[in-house]
């Protein structure tokens, strides 16, 4: 357990974003060896956990650089997966009916092509599908078209919030002024998820440091006690949070989370 001066509970879980916290994406493929020696002293007193909107597969490669070994968020907060298993221990699928209206929306911008459920980052920029050609032969937990310019990704977001048993989030792609446009349960978020990881190692809301850099990430500051934002976040996250840290291109959750190390 990690205690901080001015923090009247000690710290059992810390939460981390990966995009704009743990990894300066698209630049930086991989976390700092620095910031890799510091998790893995970090996890011999607390338990360490990422939440991220990528999927399993693409955040992965991340994931086991750092050697994480508490059950991570992934996909938005549509999975819980154990890192050293990829066991799914839990899952919130999209309803057949609402999905079959969002592919009418998305089949609307056929110029974007789709990925659904678990994929690489190779698949996420050179093989995504059509929307016409899309077909969904199980169970989908997480939708995305993406690329797609801000005006008409609002236009798309609109319009599949419309939609009974969904939800569109806006996120930024790795591509410069392009937007991603991903569909999730309509009950699915970064915060429903990391109450359902505190459950499971019986962590309390005071006893969570979450880091964050995006808008979404307001949603794990509503399910911790104590909030962090890198100094590259979205002002409204700034705002929200507790401590504001350096950027993530100067490594400084790297520096920061060395503080937290007795």
């Amino acid at each position: 357990m990690v205690k901080l001066s001015n923090y009247p509970y000690q710290i059992k879980l810390i939460v981390l974003d990966l995009d704009g916290v743990v990894v300066n994406s698209p630049i930086q493929k991989l976390p700092s060896p620095k910031l890799t020696r510091v998790i893995s002293k970090l996890q011999s007193q607390t338990y360490v956990s990422i939440a991220t909107g990528r999927v399993w597969s693409f955040a992965e490669p991340i994931i086991s650089k750092l050697n994480i070994q508490s059950p991570v968020i992934v996909a938005g907060g549509a999975q819980i997966i154990h890192p050293q298993t990829t066991k799914i221990i839990w899952q919130k699928t999209i309803p057949s009916q609402s999905l079959e209206q969002v592919l009418t929306v998305f089949r609307q911008y056929p110029q974007w092509s789709l990925l659904a459920n678990d994929f690489t980052e190779k698949a996420y920029n050179h093989h995504r599908i059509a929307p016409k050609n899309f077909k969904a032969n199980k169970p989908i937990f997480f939708i995305e078209q993406a690329f797609i310019p801000k005006n008409t990704a609002n236009k798309i977001k609109t319009e599949i919030d419309a939609i009974p048993g969904v939800q569109a989030i806006l996120a930024r792609s790795h591509k410069s002024n392009l937007m991603c446009v991903y569909v999730l349960h309509q009950n699915t978020s970064k915060k429903e998820a990391l109450e359902k990881l505190r459950q499971l190692l019986n962590v309390n809301k005071e006893e969570v440091l979450v880091v964050g850099d995006g808008e979404n990430d307001y949603q794990l500051f509503e399910s911790a006690g104590l909030k962090v934002a890198m100094a590259n976040a979205a002002n409204t996250l700034k705002k929200q949070a507790d401590l504001v840290i350096g950027s993530v291109e100067t490594d400084s959750l790297a520096h920061f989370l060395e503080t937290l190390i007795p």
